[in-house]
């Protein structure tokens, strides 16, 4: 008898701490009777990118690729029914893959109800728009002194500047010690000098 009870107490349990529709909307849409809304979908994109970092690609390329497939292919799925229901009203909806999100403008509270229905749905939340800060008023810069600021003092670049007989860096040799450096990236392209030397 004690087991069956504990059964049941267990069962009713798992099912009020599920989380229902209710739970997915964000409290700042309760009240509202419309909003362009952000859903999100459960699990998002991790295990996608999980999958891919656990695989080996023979170029960068050819991981970028997968990766687009994988991510295209995981918001397909994830958003299809979310997408089935929303083609059926007249709301601007925009899907992006990359993050696994839906965008939905001026979804009423009945649609936003609608969509949390989905068991694909984790999250809906309104919409955030940051403002540019406005222009800070220009003031005119009065000259610096003769004198250096004390870094370019402290890492004697003066002195360099005298010794090199420039300041603008022509002919210069700059060592890197990285764990690598991509040689094709358009600020180093055609300027890398791959003169290697490993003590």
């Amino acid at each position: 008898m004690l087991r069956i009870s504990t059964c049941l107490l267990l069962a009713v349990g798992c099912v009020l701490a599920a989380p229902g529709p209710s739970n997915k909307i964000s409290p700042e849409l309760q009240n509202q009777t419309k909003a362009n809304i952000i859903v999100s979908f459960v699990g998002g994109t991790k295990s996608t990118l999980q999958s891919i970092n656990l695989q080996r690609f023979e170029s960068r390329t050819l991981r970028l690729n997968a990766l687009h497939d994988a991510l295209v292919a995981n918001a397909e799925q994830s958003q299809r029914s979310v997408l089935k229901l929303l083609s059926t009203h007249s709301n601007k909806v925009k899907s992006f893959w990359l993050t696994n999100l839906v965008y939905v403008k001026d979804a009423d509270s009945e649609l936003i109800q609608a969509i949390a229905q989905d068991d694909q749905v984790e999250s809906i939340t309104e919409e955030q728009i940051a403002h540019l800060i406005e222009p800070v008023d220009m003031k005119k810069v009065e000259a610096l002194a003769d004198e250096h600021q004390w870094g370019v003092v402290k890492i004697q670049a003066p002195e360099a500047w005298q010794e090199l007989g420039t300041l603008s860096g022509e002919g210069v040799i700059i060592a890197t010690v990285d764990t690598g450096v991509r040689g094709t990236h358009e600020a180093l392209k055609g300027q890398l000098c791959w003169r290697i030397w490993m003590v």
